[in-house]
């Protein structure tokens, strides 16, 4: 007596995707609507998983489009019971994450979706030291340090803003004019008093951090010099004062 017994293949099923924040080692956040939650260039894992027949599972293949619509030409690809994947987004709002998963029969989970929100992250600032106080006239030499998340860093603009209650450039508000460009505030006040000045850093989202410092100005009194012509004169003997050689600042 003779049987026939036919071996058929079960494709993969159940595939499942889930976000792991590589800093921390947990999951991702995810909103009420079930989108995960990240910030930008926020390093993360992406983890697969599925089920099969249990020799069928070491040899799986996965292939992975973590952002199929913005960027559909970057594949990855890994192989074994399980998946994980090193990604991060570095442009802010919806990515739509897809994972096929294939056995070695090239039987197929069919694709499966997750959506994910990257959420931009604003530029930082450094707190401020307080400058010693200026003589009028004397240079202001300053320089804030700042940063943002590493695909933001070259696009940065940073700015001092030296009139804040002015709104020079008609555009904004009083406090984020352009008015030194950079880091370093290089500036000379000549009158004493008190001066506010704003710096400003704003990334390619439009997002932007202020932060306000005061310059000190103080005021140098004059300093006098008189010039004789003879030191120690006789009486009734002619000789010469000056004061040219007293000296103010320029303004």
């Amino acid at each position: 007596v003779s049987h026939t017994i036919t071996v058929t293949n079960i494709a993969p099923y159940n595939g499942t995707i889930q976000l792991h924040d590589v800093e921390s080692g947990t999951l991702a956040a995810q909103n009420a609507q079930g989108i995960w939650v990240v910030d930008e260039d926020q390093a993360i894992e992406l983890h697969g998983s599925v089920e099969d027949s249990p020799n069928d599972l070491p040899t799986m293949r996965w292939e992975w489009q973590p952002d199929s619509q913005e960027n559909p030409s970057w594949f990855e690809t890994t192989e074994g019971a399980t998946s994980v994947v090193p990604v991060s987004w570095s442009t802010k709002d919806a990515h739509v994450i897809v994972m096929q998963v294939f056995d070695d029969d090239d039987e197929t989970t069919g694709t499966i979706s997750a959506f994910v929100q990257v959420v931009n992250v604003a530029p930082t600032i450094e707190a401020f030291e307080e400058p010693l106080p200026l003589w009028e006239d004397a240079q202001a030499l300053y320089t804030a340090e700042f940063s943002d998340t590493s695909s933001d860093v070259e696009s940065l603009v940073a700015c001092w803003d030296l009139d804040p209650f002015i709104n020079l450039d008609q555009e904004g508000s009083s406090d984020d004019d352009c008015d030194v460009t950079g880091a370093t505030l290089d500036y000379v006040w000549s009158d004493a008093g008190t001066y506010p000045a704003i710096f400003h850093v704003t990334d390619d989202d439009g997002e932007r951090t202020a932060q306000i410092v005061n310059f000190t100005v103080r005021n140098r009194a004059p300093v006098a010099d008189i010039w004789v012509s003879t030191v120690g004169p006789k009486g009734g003997e002619m000789f010469g004062l000056s004061g040219n050689l007293s000296t103010d600042p320029p303004t």
